[in-house]
């Protein structure tokens, strides 16, 4: 029978304390609705469980418009079960999220085993993460985040077990499924090639371990490169020639800007603009630590090898438009374990200065973690802080129906509003209409109609335009001649905004106002949102157009806010509003 002893047993139960405390404030801060991008998957996902292939549109070319390869098969995997594509996604996420908590209290274990002077318990960093904003947000946005996070914490564990002893490494496992989660995975793969060869250099370390586990890793993702080269002809996903347009010195530029904004806290560079932003530097401000203290071993610089090969990634790519910080909440099981080494090593320095005592050394222990707790929790601008969480708390002690309509909200989640539009376009359309839109996660997934996907996302020549020539786009789109066109407005302080460019110069092409007639306006309502609410327009062509007659066309009309003035006064029965806070049904 397998004892624990004291130490051991305290931090198994602290890990679970974490891991139900964790539950709480996941529900508690449910916003109920997934991620736009989310539905670009699940229509891939719903294709391949049909048995069409990896095609955006039904009959269509073989394109990889997402970058989430093993997440689409694990989706229709579970589809073949019965579940739906978005409760998958909630499934999936959530344990993903769960099983990172203990994970990285593992990696921290094992990377803090070294050390002989007083350090946190390993529930402290699964704390902090739990505690992580942009983790526990991207946990609920019903794409790969959290798994991916999850991915790599387990690799990292194993692979610092694997250091100390030659074993079979299951960390290439781990890192082999990162790499097919997301395509910047392999960098991860990358750094522990070099690391090894460093070993042998500087430590003369054999060679045999670090081959065996480039084996173990490059030859199954040989085999899937290979694979998906064959499948798609291109080497990295669409999106990536979709999304990469600017030159690398603005993206690298933005990249750092994001790490910046990531872990400080500010939109921009005048602190007096952003209150109590400063508090975020304190969430990794004990990282800076680690790699200066002396004596640091092999362990704590490969695991600062991974977080620096993934944020090398980040400020070249330029970083990323989702909220919450999507990329470094790919990393967030790293940072908190290296901040918590960070913790316990300025401690162990602080102590060794002014000869402090035992218990003096706890106690800075536990002020120093506090500050970082709180640290954490703060997000400026943000619905979902530690505010949002105490305040929730409140009321779910007051009105327990709360927590029982909040756990709905969170795994079964609130009505799509691309549900109601689809509905309509399904209805109002002709079997086959071409829909040309920039919102390609929900309308597609909601109908069967093909689209014409203006970010490019899911169209190559799309993709191939707005790299070379964006200024053509529109009459491209028009020479595609769509059925249907939607526009994304936000509805702001009284004024509507064009929620892209591409929109506003499609509505600005000369050829709109002649061929196309205004035929819904969908007005989406978010609850405690920053702007109003959403406006999607749907514009038909004029000689299919099933709701208006030729006198209601807009002819070279310039201001889209008059059109839709004209539509609200006139056309009550264009005007479908969305409550966004109503119940899936």
């Amino acid at each position: 029978m397998m004892r624990f002893t004291r130490p051991q047993l305290d931090s198994t139960v602290g890990v679970v304390v974490v891991c139900l405390l964790f539950c709480g404030i996941y529900v508690l801060t449910s916003p109920g609705v997934l991620i736009d991008d989310a539905y670009i998957s699940f229509r891939y996902a719903q294709h391949f469980a049909d048995g069409q292939g990896f095609v955006f549109n039904p009959g269509g070319e073989r394109i990889e418009g997402f970058s989430n390869f093993l997440w689409v098969v694990m989706l229709s995997a579970l589809s073949l079960l019965g579940i739906t594509f978005p409760a998958g996604a909630r499934i999936l996420q959530f344990v993903a999220a769960l099983l990172a908590l203990p994970v990285t209290a593992l990696l921290y274990a094992r990377l803090s085993a070294t050390s002989s002077s007083a350090k946190l318990p390993p529930f402290v960093p699964s704390l902090l993460l739990a505690l992580n904003l942009s983790f526990l947000m991207n946990s609920h946005n019903g794409l790969e985040s959290a798994l991916f996070s999850l991915a790599v914490a387990a690799g990292a564990a194993c692979l610092l077990g694997e250091v100390q002893r030659d074993t079979f490494p299951c960390s290439a496992l781990f890192f082999l499924c990162a790499s097919m989660l997301r395509p910047e995975g392999i960098l991860f793969a990358g750094v522990v090639a070099i690391y090894g060869a460093a070993s042998k250099v500087l430590y003369r370390t054999p060679l045999r371990q670090t081959v065996k586990w480039l084996l173990v890793f490059c030859v199954p993702f040989a085999i899937y490169f290979a694979w998906r080269y064959a499948y798609f002809g291109m080497p990295l996903p669409n999106t990536f020639y979709a999304k990469v347009t600017v030159p690398l010195g603005e993206r690298v530029v933005n990249g750092l800007r994001y790490v910046f904004t990531s872990v400080t806290g500010y939109a921009n560079i005048r602190w007096a603009d952003h209150g109590w932003a400063p508090l975020r530097w304190l969430v990794f401000a004990p990282i800076i630590l680690v790699p200066i203290t002396k004596g640091i071993d092999r362990a704590r610089i490969l695991v600062l090898g991974l977080v620096g090969g993934y944020l090398a990634f980040i400020v070249y790519s330029g970083g990323d438009w989702m909220p919450y910080n999507r990329f470094m909440a790919h990393i967030a099981p790293l940072l908190a374990v290296l901040t918590v080494v960070g913790i316990n090593q300025g401690v162990a320095l602080t102590a060794g200065r002014f000869r402090l005592h035992r218990v003096a050394v706890n106690r800075l222990l536990l002020a120093c973690t506090v500050v970082v707790i709180v640290a954490s929790l703060y997000v400026p601008r943000s619905p979902f802080n530690n505010v949002t969480i105490v305040k929730s708390l409140i009321e779910t002690a007051q009105d327990p129906v709360f927590a029982v309509r909040q756990a709905r909200r969170a795994f079964v989640g609130l009505r799509p509003w691309g549900q109601v539009v689809g509905s309509w376009m399904t209805k109002n359309l002709a079997p086959g209409s071409m829909v040309s839109t920039e919102l390609a996660g929900q309308l597609p997934y909601y109908t069967n109609l093909p689209f014409l996907d203006t970010l490019g996302l899911n169209d190559r020549a799309v993709a191939s335009i707005i790299r070379t020539r964006p200024d053509t786009l529109s009459d491209y789109i028009f020479a595609r001649k769509p059925e249907a066109v939607t526009l994304q407005l936000r509805y702001l302080n009284g004024r509507l905004h064009f929620e892209s460019q591409f929109d506003r110069g499609v509505f600005e092409n000369p050829g709109f106002a002649d061929s196309y007639s205004l035929a819904a306006i969908h007005r989406i309502f978010w609850p405690n949102s920053t702007w109003d609410e959403i406006w999607i327009v749907t514009f038909t062509r004029n000689a299919n157009s099933p709701l208006l007659s030729g006198r209601d066309r807009c002819l070279r009309v310039s201001d889209l806010e008059g059109i839709l003035a004209v539509g609200l006064r006139n056309r009550q029965g264009l005007v479908h509003s969305i409550d966004s806070s109503m119940p899936y049904r």
